[in-house]
């Protein structure tokens, strides 16, 4: 009898080093029968990812994908294998009635050399699954203190293990964390009472940024947005080939604008990837290194949809011109990766360009 009777889809699986030797998934030695009940309260040894966890067989079987499985090894049932195979798994045929064959779900199950169930999927993120139904599925013991990367990939994980009240809490936290950064992002350039030096932070506190302050005879109508650049796509904006040291233009960063008056430009870009160095340009000149912030990989990302755009936002790249002359320019971002290996630039992508009367405006 088929130990599993499970629908197939395509989560996410992340890749993991070597493991131990792991036997097909067939059941074990047992003096019980495939059909008994194991008793709740029995401790249970799991192998996930390489990464061990010692539970007890309810707590393991809350968790929706174990409760297919007819026996789980206990640590007093477990029997430690001692012939190895080739081919650490062999696909389960006949999970489901199904017609999809894409998903060879039985691969990511077996056993390792100690008899231990073993999954072949993230061992770091199986313990904020094992938190989540230890801890009544409270998000302050279980899931809060994880990054956006962290709460991504869990999202989509959780589906393989078909927690779909650990998908909807993932969700929820992560809208969390967009307000927060969307309310981080609000005033671009506060309004504030005269005699006050409101500054804009720069990203690197190390790098000198000018500040922008009010005079007794100008406000706040003396910031004019020029271009809102949007491009929302989870598609790839950009590709840089193996060893690629020098810094490049990302072509879907160009925006070209019509300076209507003499002054200074405010350029700001919130991009979702941060692996890299980055370099705002204007009219083809370098303008300011910016090491990005850690966050990000879209080598891992680049399946999952992003639901609301700043989830995956770095802080703003910004930056503030020297006096520039009426007419046309151009303002960019260049881009090199922090590996030298083949690696894609995700979208999405903004820019906002501000016109700043130059009264406003006071170079440090």
């Amino acid at each position: 009898m088929d130990p599993f009777n499970l629908q197939r889809f395509n989560p996410i699986v992340p890749s993991h080093q070597p493991q131990p030797t792991i036997q097909p998934l067939q059941q074990p030695p047992s003096s019980s029968s495939p059909s008994s009940i194991q008793p709740s309260g029995e401790s249970v040894e799991i192998n996930v990812g390489g990464r061990k966890f010692v539970t007890t067989i309810k707590t393991l079987k809350s968790i929706p994908i174990f409760k297919e499985l007819n026996n789980i090894p206990t640590l007093k049932s477990r029997k430690p294998n001692t012939t190895t195979q080739s081919n650490p798994f062999q696909t389960i045929q006949s999970i489901n009635q199904s017609n999809d064959k894409s998903f060879p779900f039985g691969d990511y199950f077996g056993y390792d050399e100690t008899g231990n169930l073993f999954v072949d999927l993230n061992g770091e993120l199986f313990e904020a699954i094992l938190d989540w139904v230890r801890y009544s599925k409270v998000p302050e013991l279980s899931i809060n203190n994880l990054t956006v990367k962290q709460l991504l990939r869990l999202k989509s994980e959780a589906r393989f293990y078909r927690l779909d009240d650990l998908i909807t809490a993932c969700h929820l936290r992560l809208e969390e964390l967009g307000s927060a950064i969307e309310k981080q992002k609000q005033p671009i350039i506060p309004i504030v009472k005269e005699q006050q030096s409101p500054v804009i932070n720069p990203i690197i506190p190390s790098l000198q940024q000018p500040t922008i302050t009010p005079s007794s005879t100008s406000n706040i109508n003396g910031i004019q947005l020029l271009a809102l650049h949007v491009k929302n796509t989870n598609q790839p904006l950009f590709t840089a080939n193996p060893g690629i040291e020098e810094m490049q233009v990302i072509p879907s960063s160009i925006v070209e604008i019509d300076v209507p008056r003499e002054g200074n430009l405010l350029i700001e870009y919130y991009i979702a990837d941060s692996c890299g160095d980055y370099v705002i340009v204007l009219d083809g000149v370098n303008q300011k290194p910016h090491p990005a912030l850690s966050g990000i990989e879209f080598v891992e990302m680049s399946e999952v949809k992003i639901s609301r755009l700043e989830f995956a936002f770095t802080q703003p790249i910004s930056y503030v011109t020297a006096k520039l002359p009426q007419g046309k320019h151009s303002v960019g971002l260049r881009w090199r990766p922090y590996k030298k290996i083949a690696y894609t630039i995700q979208g999405p992508l903004i820019c906002k360009v501000f016109l700043v009367d130059s009264n406003l405006v006071r170079m440090n």
